[in-house]
């Protein structure tokens, strides 16, 4: 009753507020209805990706509960909780797909099975948290604290703002992490890419957490790109959290407030493609921090537990990206340094059996990788290794294709050697980027080698040194694999750590030296001040906050749809072809929003098809069959991507065997496989300087021969009376200049650097 009498004065404003609410909706609804604000579906994204965050924590803490560690201290315990609860959230994802079942209920099941497993446990852990540092005297902020906290929000909010808009996913992105996951959730399934697509057979941890998006009942395919967009985003903010646990477990007290926003010391991530955008970097670079968490605890105690964590987050780098070889270098060669010591020194073998239990463990994390390659591939690395390993399907005349060597160093091993080290020691002074991104602006960060001479000769301690060099050692490796500054986010974490810990503590130590710390620190935030307004985002040709205001200052509700009709057009295919087609995507590099199975054919970055070795429009057919292809989406004028034989078998085939085209409207078209045609060899009548008959796939051995043949005069012939008997013919224009006399039974399919490519009609 006496609660009910405090409640009562408060109706009277509740009633005026709520009459004013209502008054003010219909004025508001009358001008701008609030369907057409674009800013609920924001809401709406930033709510799930929250929510899936949370279940990932709760998760991940029941599996923290399991393995006893409660001598951890709970912030360690909270960053190994969200770790685990990511990598089971993949691990889910994958034995639902294996098995099948991914479907809309597994949108709702899957969180809800995590909130299930350790909400409660959570819950009540932090309110006894919360509860103890009531009476913890916490020390009050100082002005820094607060001007690093102001900073680094404003970071982050540069970050975020660009997520805003689907147009701000990176090439690779689209291209393959993001449009897996699309077409995991349309099929249902995780299941075996049959043409042996390269990028498709990659370490999937990022596509596979991105998969939940595309399960989504809510909104169309702008909130999907949206939500998966705002699943990274929460993964970056956990990496962020997760830094000051580092810093302060190896930097002495006081404690270094607001240490997170440091992480801006490396402003390449406010760039485009090392920024935020779809694809498995920062993803990649969550792991860093739990993983030497846990490598310190399984150093200084070796128990099997640690031994699992530690196992676990090194398996859960390597199911991310091939990358993930940058953060395991290092630990990798001291705990097998310490293995082969304490195999020599017998009274001290205590170290054998964990690590032997941590190698297993991040063998049995990461199989989901290697050991479903090995079985649908022959291969645990496919496509790497296929001289040594039996791999299927590598067709005879593929040569994969899965590197850039413009990101490789160049000449003689001994060349290449010294290009490495001079790398090593110019990191962070140099860029290593495409020139149409940032030119030849280092935008990475150039404090970290700064901080190891500072290190070596001034603030000397153990723990921070290792952290350093399993860092350091990553760089040469990073150069000569693939030298590209996106790359180097994978240890943009380790290198905050150890710029954060040697300057605090240089800080502290060397009153004399606080001026360089000061303009050194300066200095690297004014150089980067610009970085957001430079023109960098090739994809986009505009800064993405621009577009982003023209989507929330729009009263127009569909102005989503047509920004995604407009910039991802293949999803205009979604109304025109069957939900259970499977389309073959010809020299088609962004097919995200095809919404479909589909199989590729891109040039040696799959197995499975050569179009000029298969030769004949029937045995295209029987390959295509075989994978189940029932639609073919191409431009009918070639890309130019693959060479004169593909292009003449493939074109010809759709010529001879897909009917019910339809168009796309922006150069693509779409059709059906309806032809039947019985395989049987093709040859093709080649006139230049010779007259000859050719298998596509010879004359695309002889094209070089063919093209740069010379002669006076070329053999006098009657092309019409030739052709009379032919399906393919290739006149040489050079040779004989004007239109090929050729008759209405033929139709040029494209022309080849002069070379004109006649077929045959149906």
């Amino acid at each position: 009753m006496n609660r009910l009498r405090s409640w009562a004065p408060g109706v009277v404003p509740l009633i005026i507020g709520l009459v004013a609410l209502w008054y003010f909706h219909g004025v508001v609804a009358a001008q701008d209805p609030l369907s057409n604000w674009v800013v609920g579906r924001y809401l709406g994204v930033m709510l799930l990706a929250g929510l899936w965050g949370g279940s990932a924590w709760c998760g991940g803490f029941f599996v923290t509960e399991r393995l006893k560690l409660t001598a951890v201290p709970l912030r360690e315990r909270l960053v190994f909780s969200f770790a685990l609860g990511l990598l089971a959230w993949a691990l889910l994802v994958v034995a639902m797909g294996l098995l099948g079942v991914l479907g809309k209920a597994m949108f709702f099941a899957m969180p809800l099975f995590f909130y299930g497993l350790g909400g409660l446990p959570l819950l009540k852990t932090l309110r006894r948290a919360s509860r103890l540092r009531r009476h913890v005297r916490a020390r009050p902020p100082r002005v820094f604290d607060r001007v690093l906290f102001g900073l680094g929000l404003i970071g982050v909010a540069l970050i975020w703002v660009n997520l805003l808009t689907p147009r701000n996913l990176m090439y690779d992105a689209r291209w393959y992490h993001l449009s897996l996951a699309e077409q995991f959730a349309v099929s249902g399934r995780v299941y075996r890419l049959d043409e042996g697509w390269f990028n498709g057979t990659m370490p999937h941890l990022t596509t596979w957490l991105q998969t939940w998006s595309f399960l989504s009942p809510f909104g169309q395919l702008f909130d999907r790109l949206e939500l998966a967009a705002h699943l990274e985003f929460v993964v970056f903010l956990a990496t962020l959290a997760s830094l000051p646990v580092l810093i302060d477990a190896l930097l002495p007290r006081p404690r270094l407030g607001s240490s997170w926003a440091l992480r801006f010391l490396f402003p390449g991530v406010l760039l485009y493609d090392s920024s935020l955008g779809g694809g498995a970097d920062h993803v990649l670079a969550f792991w860093a921090v739990p993983l030497f968490l846990a490598l310190r605890r399984f150093w200084k105690r070796p128990t099997t537990a640690h031994g699992v964590l530690f196992g676990a987050f090194a398996g859960a780098a390597a199911l991310t990206k091939y990358q993930a070889l940058f953060l395991l270098m290092g630990p990798g060669l001291a705990v097998t340094a310490r293995v082969g010591l304490s195999v020599i020194q017998k009274a001290r073998r205590d170290f054998l059996k964990p690590a032997l239990v941590t190698a297993g463990a991040a063998l049995a994390i990461s199989s989901p990788h290697w050991a479903l390659n090995a079985l649908w591939h022959h291969n645990p690395v496919y496509p790497y290794l296929s001289n040594v390993c039996p791999s299927t399907p590598m067709s005879e005349g593929i040569e994969p294709h899965i590197s850039e060597v413009a990101w490789q160093p160049k000449g003689t091993t001994k060349e290449k050697l010294l290009e490495t080290a001079k790398a090593t020691l110019r990191f962070g002074f140099e860029s290593h980027d495409w020139d149409t991104f940032h030119g030849n602006r280092p935008v990475y960060g150039s404090l970290f080698l700064v901080a190891m001479a500072l290190l070596a000769f001034a603030f000397r301690r153990r723990a921070v040194l290792a952290l350093g060099l399993s860092t350091w050692v990553a760089v040469p490796l990073w150069y000569w694999t693939q030298h590209q500054d996106r790359y180097l986010q994978a240890i943009a974490p380790w290198c905050t750590v150890v710029v954060a810990v040697v300057f605090a503590g240089v800080w502290r130590r060397f009153v004399l030296a606080r001026p360089a710390v000061v303009g050194l620190v300066g200095l690297q935030v004014l150089h980067a001040a610009d970085l957001p307004t430079l023109p960098a985002h090739s994809t986009l040709n505009a800064q993405p906050v621009t577009e982003v205001l023209s989507l929330l200052s729009s009263n127009d509700g569909a102005a989503p749809e047509k920004l995604i009709d407009g910039h991802y057009s293949i999803s205009r295919i979604d109304k025109l072809i069957p939900r259970e087609a499977k389309v073959l995507v010809h020299e088609v590099h962004i097919h995200l929003g095809l919404q479909r199975a589909a199989v590729r054919d891109h040039v040696q970055r799959q197995g499975a098809i050569a179009y000029s070795v298969l030769g004949d429009t029937g045995s295209v057919i029987e390959k295509l069959r075989s994978l189940g292809v029932t639609h073919v989406l191409w431009t009918p004028t070639p890309a130019g991507q693959q060479l004169i034989g593909d292009d003449l078998v493939f074109l010809r085939f759709t010529q001879h065997a897909v009917t019910q085209v339809q168009s796309l409207n922006d150069g693509f078209v779409v059709g059906a496989i309806t032809g039947t045609q019985t395989p049987k060899p093709q040859q093709v009548l080649v006139l230049t300087c010779t007259t000859e008959h050719l298998s596509p796939k010879q004359l695309q051995l002889d094209w070089h021969r063919l093209y740069y043949s010379t002669c006076e005069t070329p053999p006098a012939v009657d092309i019409a009376t030739m052709a009379a008997n032919e399906d393919v013919v290739i006149v040489d224009t050079r040779r004989y200049p004007g239109r090929a006399p050729l008759d209405g039974s033929f139709t040029m399919l494209f022309d080849r650097n002069g070379f004109n490519v006649w077929s045959r009609k149906p």
